[in-house]
């Protein structure tokens, strides 16, 4: 099983390649990538938090892992009012991101184009980040 520090670098590596993706103009596999960094940094941070993923994936499924988002991190005891609300705010993104990557993963892809699927990037990246800096302060 990964250590949360490996599903971070998993995330970075993820983003990384969305952005590479949208430069080679590929929105459908972008989309995807960006869902992934986002999905693999969440569960990193869920990991840290001590929650126990299912034994033989090491991972939770994809709609487990947002609704674990909702209850283990942005609802989280010793966070502050602030940072909390900024979490819940990108609830909505990580859902849509997951949408989706529903769709480019399995054939509804005629809905993803360029500026959406940038869009897509800089809520994976903005989630990312925030949930970056809370494990440098030492609030996650």
């Amino acid at each position: 099983m990964l250590i949360w520090q490996q599903w971070q670098e998993k995330s970075t590596s993820s983003l990384e390649a969305a952005r590479i993706l949208l430069e080679n103009r590929r929105p459908v596999e972008a989309a995807s990538r960006a869902y992934y960094a986002t999905y693999q940094m969440v569960t990193g941070v869920l990991i840290k938090l001590k929650q126990e993923p299912r034994s033989e994936f090491g991972n939770w499924s994809h709609h487990e892992t947002v609704e674990m988002y909702r209850t283990h991190i942005c609802k989280k005891a010793d966070l502050g009012y602030k940072e909390k609300t900024a979490l819940l705010k990108l609830l909505s993104s990580f859902r849509y991101l997951l949408k989706t990557r529903y769709e480019a993963d399995y054939g509804l892809e005629k809905n993803i184009d360029m500026h959406g699927s940038q869009a897509l990037w800089r809520d994976a990246n903005r989630i990312i980040k925030l949930l970056g800096n809370l494990i440098k302060r030492g609030v996650l």
